[in-house]
């Protein structure tokens, strides 16, 4: 049980990174500047913890079950995880390459961080 308690703090950690970087990255006044719009790291991170829960969870139990949980695997699964997010929207159409440069490391960062949390479960 105290090792579970890792991974899930992992879980819930984790997609703060992301919430706070759409928050960041999204333009809701006419000002240049940016700025950290509080009021959305909620909405993004419901998003991030929702997609965290149906594909990252399965991920890092699959690694786990065949030995292969280390931190070149959170990277690359987080990066693969990053680029179905990147594509997604654009299945039927062109892929936008600049989505790719920023949803990528994104994903990779944040399996990232649930790696270092999740690590401590295996101690």
């Amino acid at each position: 049980m105290e090792k579970d308690k890792w991974i899930v703090i992992g879980l819930f950690v984790a997609p703060l990174l992301p919430a706070v970087f759409g928050a960041l990255t999204t333009q809701i006044t006419p000002d240049p500047l940016p700025q950290l719009n509080w009021g959305l790291v909620p909405v993004f991170y419901q998003f991030a913890l929702l997609a965290c829960t149906l594909l990252g969870l399965p991920v890092y139990f699959l690694g786990r079950r065949l030995g292969l949980v280390t931190w070149w695997s959170a990277l690359i699964s987080g990066a693969i995880i990053g680029a179905l997010f990147a594509s997604t929207p654009r299945i039927l159409g062109n892929i936008q390459f600049g989505q790719l440069l920023i949803l990528c490391p994104l994903g990779a960062a944040t399996a990232f961080l649930f790696y270092v949390f999740a690590r401590r479960a295996h101690r």
